[in-house]
């Protein structure tokens, strides 16, 4: 965060607190405050993103979910993998809503009715987490 400019001992006489808190308080107020500065910017725009991510992924996967309407349920089991995949491989996303998406839409539009689309939706959530740990493991872990 920055080294104090100067290095002068706090006047004891002069102070009502304690040497070490004054010692503290003057080794505050000597510090370079630019590079402070830069490093809040850089934690409030963290803090925006993961504050933000999770309402943008809502509106992203319901737009998802009207583009995938029509498609065929082979090409839809395709599509919605790379999409949750995509999903989980980004570090602010939550793996809930991708459930959630999965789930959504597979009930709906599997052929054999809800009950199979549920599991076709619990399997392809599992599937999604391993693969995506598989991948962060062999591509950012190594």
């Amino acid at each position: 965060l920055g080294s104090p400019r100067q290095q002068h001992q706090p006047d004891q006489q002069m102070s009502c607190l304690t040497f070490r808190v004054a010692a503290a308080i003057d080794h505050v107020r000597n510090w370079h405050w630019m590079p402070l500065f830069s490093w809040i910017y850089f934690l409030s725009l963290g803090f925006t993103v993961m504050m933000l991510s999770p309402i943008l992924l809502n509106i992203f996967l319901a737009w998802c979910t009207q583009l995938l309407q029509d498609m065929d349920f082979g090409l839809l089991l395709g599509v919605t993998f790379l999409i949750g995949l995509t999903m989980f491989l980004l570090p602010p996303v939550p793996g809930a809503p991708i459930y959630f998406f999965a789930g959504a839409v597979f009930t709906q539009r599997c052929p054999w009715g809800f009950w199979p689309g549920a599991v076709v939706s619990v399997v392809m959530s599992w599937l999604l987490k391993l693969a995506a740990c598989a991948m962060q493991q062999k591509l950012i872990g190594e």
